[in-house]
């Protein structure tokens, strides 16, 4: 789903309305999505032969950033450094398993939390960034108006990528929720009356996730995609599912990040109030 949203209404609101903002409600429904995702990624896994490499990634490894033709403009939220630190444990055991696996560096390790615009042309990209005034991007990268929890983290995978999923805490500071700052993020946004800063992002799913890893080669001859599902599950039991207390708070200053920003890289916007 892509879309000019400053025309049609902010999918975030209308997934809240829908729910009447009820943190319970709003819990279960990416609690929903993130199960019905894995149900069907774990299905595609087994029915087919072979994971995807990615292979514009397979070119950033051999020449660099550059050889990336998808410039973004995003906003990050980076991982607390308990989230690292779990993202870590999870590496080094599937870089045990799978060792030409791609891990995303620690240092690149971020959270997408709204896409204004995707896969332009460095030009255009330098272009659209350089109208947005000031202002809005201090307002963005601000963070939430008040603090957001996520927790109950998840090893999630599908035949592209592996990720670090969670879903929004029950515990709210006055029912704000990780949805919520996803639906101001996009007002704020939208607040900017100009064609050339109409947001087209490729889809607002309920999700809340840290990639961790893709693919720049197959499997290895003595991974089968069974034997490697099974290996992700055991993953998630033994490491991941006893951090099921694991809060991650969100708060200010976020990113704001354009550029090749599909494997951490790009360049943070003048007035980001978080550099790095």
């Amino acid at each position: 789903m892509s879309a000019d949203l400053q025309a049609l209404p902010n999918p975030f609101a209308t997934l809240l309305n829908g729910i009447e903002n009820n943190p319970r409600a709003i819990r279960d429904l990416c609690d929903h999505h993130r199960v019905t995702r894995q149900a069907a990624s774990t299905a595609a896994l087994l029915s087919s032969d072979n994971i995807v490499v990615d292979p514009i990634l397979v070119n950033v490894v051999k020449e660099g950033e550059s050889s990336d033709p998808r410039n973004s403009l995003v906003v990050w939220t980076r991982p607390s450094q308990a989230v690292k630190q779990l993202v870590r444990d999870v590496q080094r055991a599937l870089r045990a398993i799978e060792p030409a696996i791609w891990l995303m560096p620690e240092a690149d390790l971020h959270m997408t939390t709204m896409e204004w615009f995707h896969s332009v042309d460095t030009e255009t990209a330098h272009g659209i960034t350089d109208k947005i005034p000031l202002d809005v991007v201090q307002s963005i990268t601000t963070g939430p108006k008040t603090p957001v929890l996520l927790d109950t983290p998840v090893l999630s995978f599908d035949q592209h990528a592996l990720a670090i999923t969670f879903l929004p805490s029950l515990q709210t500071h006055d029912v704000y929720t990780y949805l919520h700052y996803r639906r101001d993020l996009v007002d704020t946004a939208a607040s900017v009356h100009d064609p050339d800063l109409a947001i087209k992002m490729r889809y607002a799913a309920p999700s809340a996730h840290v990639t961790i890893a893709r693919f720049k080669e197959p499997l290895a001859r003595n991974n089968t995609t069974r034997s490697w599902v099974e290996a992700l599950e055991r993953i998630d039991r033994d490491i991941v599912r006893p951090r099921q207390d694991l809060v991650w708070k969100i708060e200010g200053p976020a990113i704001m990040r354009a550029g090749t920003v599909w494997y951490g890289g790009g360049w943070t916007l003048k007035g980001s109030l978080r550099q790095n």
